[in-house]
């Protein structure tokens, strides 16, 4: 019986990798594209041989060397390796084997600069992709001013949500994010002082985000916001499980944003509690606001107080305390107060206001109603809640306004009161206008 010839099975050819197939695009930019992922391919074809030329070249090193540690071993024992291995241990043999190691050893540093070379070329090759490839984007040919609109749109959209990230108001997260897109969005974001002139104020914000934003806002008028709660539950902006007081805020922040006063435009508060809010007023009082135009305070239920240092605050007021802005207000033309009774723990210049907006569970007379009106002598719309007056027994239910030409419901749903105790709001002017207000009797 014939024996069978013995072959070595032959090693698999390494996959030769195809060229991808490359679109052209129009235009300069669409040519020097198409160059440049062709450039690409080679570098990583390139790149995947001198990785394999670099491997094989270690492992005959690492071979060579073994070897030569060998041979100096038998020689210095005086061994006769010939005798174990078939091959002699002469000072020759480990000349040459010694030459054969440097020969590897040079191989792999030239290897290994060549590798860090194309490495280094496919770096800037992809970058410029990255650059050529965004220029040539859909979005590219719109132009600035539409991208603009578009972020400001975004900007108020944004400024719908209640929930804070990264210890960021859901705006300013927006514009951050924006100015880490391309170099065009940063451009056009940074450059325009109208994305960043609202302004969140909140214990988590750093003074580091404050700087930069009214850096880059420049001179544009800013919408400030105290944000110290809400009405929502839900809301992260609770000072309960604060550790930081109210005074500690101000101290911090009001020292950074008091100088910018001059350019504010609107002014916020949003507060679960009385505290933070009234601190600020504090510090507001002796103030000017040449440019601001409209205030919002909401706070919470005065009648459902539980913390201490809050209840102090609503049954003990100091009233000088929240009186604001004692040097002035003159463009000051719109208030919106939400359960906060106004003006006793709320005093701002309202001589030129023309829009008041007062809703919340207040629960105020009629006469102090009237009262808190009858300084506003340029009123002209008039929004109301249903459970901001409750009638006293006995007083009068009329109140008079001369100058209000339109009056609101606020909330049309929760306006389910018996119209035979309600409270007559009565426009006297051009056309002798009379609005009915329902509202339930105080006990």
């Amino acid at each position: 019986m014939a024996k069978r010839k013995r072959t070595t099975k032959k090693p698999a050819p390494a996959e030769v990798e195809l060229a991808p197939k490359l679109v052209r695009r129009p235009g300069p930019n669409g040519e020097r594209l198409y160059e440049l992922e062709s450039a690409k391919f080679e570098l990583e074809t390139r790149l995947t041989t001198l990785t394999h030329q670099l491997k094989n070249a270690q492992a005959r090193l690492k071979s060579t060397s073994k070897q030569v540690v060998e041979v100096t071993k038998d020689i210095a024992s005086g061994q006769p390796a010939a005798k174990r291995t078939g091959k002699t241990t002469t000072p020759e043999r480990l000349k040459e084997l010694e030459s054969k190691q440097a020969e590897h050893e040079t191989q792999i540093d030239g290897l290994t600069r060549e590798l860090r070379t194309a490495q280094a070329s496919l770096q800037s090759t992809n970058a410029q992709i990255a650059q050529l490839t965004n220029a040539l984007a859909p979005v590219t040919r719109v132009s600035d001013e539409i991208l603009q609109a578009i972020f400001r749109y975004g900007c108020s959209h944004a400024e719908k949500d209640t929930e804070w990230l990264h210890n960021m108001p859901p705006r300013l997260l927006f514009l951050i994010r924006l100015t880490q897109v391309t170099s065009r969005w940063r451009t056009t974001a940074i450059n325009d002082p109208l994305l960043w002139s609202h302004i969140d104020l909140h214990f988590a914000l750093s003074t580091e985000l404050l700087d930069l934003q009214l850096q880059r806002s420049q001179s544009a008028p800013l919408d400030i916001v105290f944000d110290f709660g809400s009405r929502t539950p839900e809301s992260p902006w609770t000072t309960e499980s604060s550790e930081e007081s109210s005074e500690e805020f101000c101290e911090v922040y009001l020292p950074i944003i008091l100088p910018t006063l001059p350019r504010w435009r609107t002014l916020s508060f949003r507060s679960l509690g009385f505290r933070p809010t009234l601190a600020v007023f504090r510090r507001l009082r002796p103030l000017a606001a040449p440019a601001l135009e409209c205030i919002a305070v909401e706070t919470g239920d005065m009648h459902n107080v539980d913390d201490g240092e809050d209840l102090d605050a609503v049954v003990y007021p100091d009233h000088k305390d929240y009186k604001v802005f004692t040097r002035g207000a003159p463009r000051l033309t719109a208030i919106h107060v939400h359960n906060l009774e106004f003006p006793a723990f709320f005093e701002p210049p309202v001589g030129n206001i023309r829009t008041f907006r007062f809703t919340g569970n207040v629960r105020m007379s009629c006469k102090m109603f009237r009262k808190a009106v009858k300084p506003m002598v340029k009123l002209r719309e008039l929004i109301i809640g249903p459970n901001v007056v409750k009638l006293e027994k006995g007083e009068d239910n009329v109140v008079v306004v001369p100058t209000v030409v339109s009056v609101k419901k606020a909330g049309h749903n929760v306006w389910d009161y018996d119209d035979d105790d309600g409270l007559q709001w009565i426009i006297r002017g051009a056309k002798d206008i009379e609005s009915v207000m329902p509202s339930r009797r105080k006990a």
